[in-house]
């Protein structure tokens, strides 16, 4: 655990990432997400639940409005992520 004038500024800074209020916390929560939705496309994604499938393509959406070019990296990785889903031998449209 950090402490001192450190450890206040790493504490403000993840409060000001979690109320996504300034440009640069939207775009760092943007990231985030995006991120955690590409590592799924270089894993086997048949381990997750039948209930996540929908929602993991969408879950990145909301924090993408605001940048065309985050809207175009979500919306290629969404499509990967479709590839993949897929290939997982999921129906999206009646998952197992």
């Amino acid at each position: 655990m950090i402490g001192g004038e450190l450890g206040w500024e790493v504490f403000a800074l993840w409060h000001e990432l979690e109320e996504r209020k300034t440009k640069e916390a939207k775009f760092v929560k943007a990231l985030d997400s995006l991120e955690a939705n590409f590592q799924s496309v270089m894993h086997d994604v048949g381990y997750w639940d039948d209930w996540f499938y929908k929602i993991a393509l969408t879950k990145a959406d909301k924090y993408c409005t605001h940048e065309k070019i985050l809207q175009e990296l979500n919306k290629e990785i969404t499509r990967m992520m479709k590839k993949e889903i897929k290939k997982a031998g999921v129906n999206l449209n009646n998952p197992p």
